[in-house]
Order: C-alpha cells, then sequence, then structure tokens
C-alpha cells in the first residue's frame, strides 16, 4: 500500500511538472523524467542539509543532459497519500532514455554522487516516460 501511494505521488510530481512546464501533458519538453529523492544520515542537521543543497545546486549548473531540472524538499503537504519524510528531491527531464544514459555515466555526475555520498542514508529514484494516448 505505501509503494502505492507513493508512485501515486510521484505521478502528481510529474504530472505538477509537465503542466506547469507547458500546460499540457502533449507539450512536455522532453518524454524521460528521472525523479531522486534523498534521506539524510542527518536530517536535523542545518549544516548537512545546506550543504547537500550547495552540492545539487553545484551539479544541477554543470551536468548538460537534463533540459529540465528542480530541486525541491517536501511539500510539508498532511496527507495519507504524501511521502513527506525525505529531505530532498531532484526531478529531472530528458529528451530521450539515451540522454538519461549518457547522464548516469557523466563525469558530472560521478562526481556529484563520490561528493555527496556521505550526506545520505537513502536514495530512491523512480524513472518514466510520459504516457502518450
Amino acid at each position: 500500500m505505501k509503494k502505492l501511494l507513493l508512485t501515486l505521488g510521484i505521478s502528481a510530481i510529474l504530472l505538477s511538472c509537465a503542466n506547469s512546464q507547458n500546460n499540457t501533458m502533449n507539450n512536455t519538453q522532453g518524454p524521460f523524467y528521472h525523479v531522486v529523492f534523498f534521506w539524510m544520515n542527518n536530517p536535523d542537521s542545518a549544516q548537512e542539509q545546506e550543504q547537500l543543497l550547495s552540492e545539487l545546486e553545484r551539479f544541477m549548473d554543470k551536468i548538460p543532459q537534463p533540459i529540465s531540472k528542480h530541486i525541491g524538499k517536501p511539500a510539508g503537504t498532511p496527507r495519507e497519500v504524501v511521502d513527506n519524510t525525505y529531505q530532498f528531491s531532484l526531478v529531472l527531464n530528458f529528451e530521450s532514455k539515451e540522454s538519461q544514459d549518457e547522464y548516469q555515466t557523466d563525469p558530472i555526475h560521478l562526481e556529484f554522487i563520490d561528493r555527496a555520498q556521505h550526506l545520505w542514508k537513502k536514495v530512491q529514484v523512480y524513472d518514466s516516460y510520459i504516457a502518450t494516448e
């Protein structure tokens, strides 16, 4: 049940991103979404949250493959279907699966992991294509 609720939450994020870009699902920038959630080792440490946010921003400024990028924090919406337990999210949009595959092995991506992985205890990734009619 919890996985279903989380999946519904992911779908809502993707729909929101797509609609905020061009106001329709069929006019999104790219069909491939890479959604990442980070749970920190020390979620109450403001210093470590600032450090991870800084690393995420540095990473997003340098990585070339995503055509849209979003760093987020939980909205704190008090609904049973919403998981607010993570500390940061990353939503990336790609032109294709192949572009996302390039991103996975890009030295900039690997450097980000190397520089920041000590800050998180869990990372959960959801990759999806926009459903078409």
